[in-house]
């Protein structure tokens, strides 16, 4: 097999992960006699000093020419983010990748295997055997609407959606859902939202197309606390931007993120590009494994104290 893939390290932790990630990759070219190289990119703060950009076009041109992304982290410290190192560098490079290469679905796993059930705030027996896909809308909605200050006392974030944003990416949903468990749930905010509406018009024209999918909505509120009661009623959950932050904090107390890594593709079942496609390597260490456990319990409580509020 031969490839390439942009490595962008970023921040953070962003470039230790990247290296153990790239020693594996190399691991696996001599076991497998493969043939994929890798090229750095910068970005982030160290970018922005060297170039004034988070998001330098030198760092676009590699992954242009690349198969994949392997992504790190960006950003700082959260008490200098209106500093001009860091001011929107998440914006810039992580909304940046994806608007450019047209990634608009997001799949994150959600699966425990055998032997970690104890790494998850939940009890044991409530994620054994858990598998779950949610894929998520990337590139339209709030993060992309119009996000302006009316005035002084005002601020406006706008969310908009089309038709063939929504299809595209509950095309992606369904598909892995017929080559799963055949379970497919859209969750939304329908009795509010007049996106989410339109995303449920699409979700049952789409259905059409895949009579042996079983297909349910569900309202963002009662999802999450599902998530935490039964999480292994759901196969594939499919949504937009906003309403997957909230059911990541849930999945996060479910399994541990850095047990699991997101994939952001810009492929649907009808359409395959030349455009890289976005790895982002999580990991744990070891000795981190038991202090990791306490933290994700902590987290579970402060979340629940905060959904309920």
């Amino acid at each position: 097999m031969k490839g390439k893939i942009a490595v962008v390290p970023g921040d953070g932790i962003g470039p230790e992960i990247c290296r153990s990630a790239v020693d594996v990759l190399d691991a696996v070219n001599k076991r497998f006699v493969h043939e994929i190289t890798t090229f750095e990119g910068k970005a982030g703060g160290e970018a922005f000093e060297k170039s004034g950009k988070h998001l330098p076009e030198e760092t676009i041109d590699i992954c242009e020419k690349a198969d994949a992304i392997l992504f790190g982290a960006v950003g700082g410290p959260v008490d200098a983010q209106e500093k001009p190192k860091w001011k929107d560098a998440e914006k810039h490079v992580i909304l940046g990748l994806r608007k450019k290469f047209d990634l608009f679905a997001n799949l994150r796993p959600l699966r425990v295997w055998p032997g970690t059930e104890s790494f998850s705030a939940l009890k044991p027996e409530l994620v054994k055997d858990m598998d779950v896909l949610i894929v998520r809308e990337l590139v339209s909605g709030i993060y992309f609407g119009r996000h302006e200050r009316v005035d002084t006392q005002t601020a406006e974030d706008v969310s908009r959606y089309s038709k063939d944003e929504i299809e595209r990416v509950l095309r992606v949903a369904f598909d892995a859902a017929a080559s799963r468990r055949k379970k497919l749930t859209v969750v939304d905010k329908a009795n509010v939202l007049e996106t989410s509406r339109l995303w449920r018009e699409v979700a049952n024209a789409v259905k059409k197309d895949f009579p042996a999918v079983e297909m349910e909505f569900m309202f963002v509120d009662n999802a999450a606390m599902q998530l935490v009661r039964n999480p292994a009623q759901f196969d594939v959950i499919v949504t937009d931007t906003a309403r997957r932050q909230i059911l990541r904090a849930k999945a996060s107390q479910i399994r541990p993120r850095r047990y699991s890594r997101s994939r952001s593709s810009c492929d649907t079942p009808t359409i395959s590009t030349r455009k890289p496609t976005p790895l982002r390597p999580r990991y744990l260490p070891l000795g981190m494994r038991e202090r990791r456990r306490k933290i994700s319990a902590e987290r579970f409580q402060r979340t629940n104290s905060l959904l309920v509020s």
